[in-house]
């Protein structure tokens, strides 16, 4: 027996705005009436409450109810017996509300105990989460570091041997450059040879060409001596015969000349 009726009553009527929502505006409950009626619940111990549950329609109510079993009879009166079992069953009231009371404290006590204990569970499971969190991450970061320290020494393999492919590029370009030159300047002599060549080539080409006219023209001449020589063998008959061969040994002598100045051209244009 808790005995909270008259405190639940106060809790309930100290919300009149929840109250209002439920009850007119005139309701007894929502007047200052509503405060008495709190009041006199405080000194109220036992509610009887007779509900009829015979049947299966517990939707209606019983027109009559039988109290006469619960009232006191005025003509009969109660015997030091019925007094002792009254007062010996109040006793009992008394122990079990004190028992209830007890119940209720231990209860309480129980109820705050849990609450702590959750709270310090919570607390644990917090501490260990984040102890948790802690062990995860400082693997997390062993686990980064290791990672970083491999790629350090892989990035610092790939930059050595970046930096000897560039070297070795380097050398090469250098190679090439030096070979590109050296052949520039061979093809630059090849073409000024070339050139000079070229021009002997026309020099020469000019020289024979003009030695080729000037044997022509010799030639030319030598068949003009030939065709003299012809006619002064002719005309050697009517002559005589000593003036005859003396023009005839000039004659001779000038091809003779003449043969050996060809010869001479022809050696020079070899």
């Amino acid at each position: 027996m808790q005995k909270k009726l008259a405190d639940y009553m106060k809790a309930l009527l100290d919300r009149k705005d929840l109250l209002s929502e439920f009850y007119e505006p005139g309701a007894l409950i929502l007047e200052e009436e509503g405060t008495v009626i709190g009041g006199l619940l405080v000194g109220l111990n036992v509610i009887d409450a007779n509900l009829c549950i015979k049947g299966e329609d517990l939707d209606s109510l019983v027109a009559v109810i039988d109290f006469s079993l619960y009232l006191k009879d005025a003509v009969n009166t109660e015997t030091p017996k019925d007094e002792a079992k009254m007062t010996a069953i109040l006793d009992q009231k008394h122990y079990i509300e004190e028992l209830n009371r007890n119940l209720s404290g231990t209860v309480g006590d129980l109820q705050a105990k849990m609450d702590s204990l959750e709270k310090t569970n919570g607390k644990l499971v917090e501490e260990v989460t984040l102890q948790d969190s802690q062990v995860e991450l400082e693997t997390y970061r062993q686990t980064r570091q290791g990672l970083d320290e491999m790629y350090t020494v892989e990035l610092e393999r790939e930059m050595e041997l970046q930096v000897g492919l560039k070297q070795e590029m380097e050398v090469a370009m250098r190679l090439l450059e030096k070979d590109t030159h050296e052949k520039q300047d061979t093809l630059a002599a090849l073409r000024l040879q070339l050139d000079q060549v070229k021009t002997l080539n026309l020099q020469m080409f000019n020289k024979a060409q003009d030695c080729q006219r000037e044997a022509e023209r010799k030639q030319q001449e030598a068949s003009q001596l030939e065709g003299r020589m012809s006619e002064m063998e002719t005309a050697m008959t009517g002559l005589g015969r000593g003036r005859a061969w003396l023009h005839l040994a000039l004659m001779q002598k000038k091809l003779a000349d003449y043969m050996k100045a060809l010869l001479d051209r022809k050696d020079l244009l070899r």
